[in-house]
């Protein structure tokens, strides 16, 4: 319970653009998670995913491409990954924007779209609608920049 708290409150502190709180409230999550791991092996896998994903967010929002895209690729290499579409969802997400943040909107725009295309097919529309208006944004600026 206490790793889901901290790493749904970092996500919420992201949103709000609070980079020190979520990465505090990150941090945290994974040194929960390191315990839960030694009890429900399984579950921290899950929740490991999850934790890179938002903290992901938190060190490109810092401006820590490196550190960003490691996490990324953590969770689409991570043996489980094929069995949690949300998860693999939100990693997509998080190359879209980490490429958006460094100015590589036609990768931003490859990464957006696979994650609408996967996001559609079980049937996530907010996610969608988030990543279309993400994609539509990228897109427009592509245009502008030519």
């Amino acid at each position: 319970m206490l790793v889901r708290c901290h790493n749904n409150l970092c996500y919420l502190e992201v949103e709000k653009g609070c980079t020190k709180e979520a990465l505090q409230a990150g941090l945290l999550a994974r040194a929960y998670n390191k315990s839960l791991a030694r009890t429900m092996p399984d579950l921290a896998k899950l929740h490991d995913i999850r934790i890179n994903n938002n903290l992901a967010d938190v060190y490109i929002l810092e401006g820590d491409f490196i550190t960003g895209k490691a996490l990324l690729d953590r969770t689409l290499s991570s043996d489980i990954i094929h069995h949690h579409k949300r998860e693999k969802v939100a990693a997509l997400f998080g190359y879209g924007f980490l490429f958006e943040k460094q100015q590589k909107l036609e990768e931003a725009v490859f990464y957006y779209k696979q994650a609408i295309d996967l996001a559609q097919s079980y049937g996530d529309k907010p996610i969608t609608k988030k990543s279309d208006a993400l994609t539509l944004k990228c897109i427009v600026s592509i245009g502008l920049a030519r």
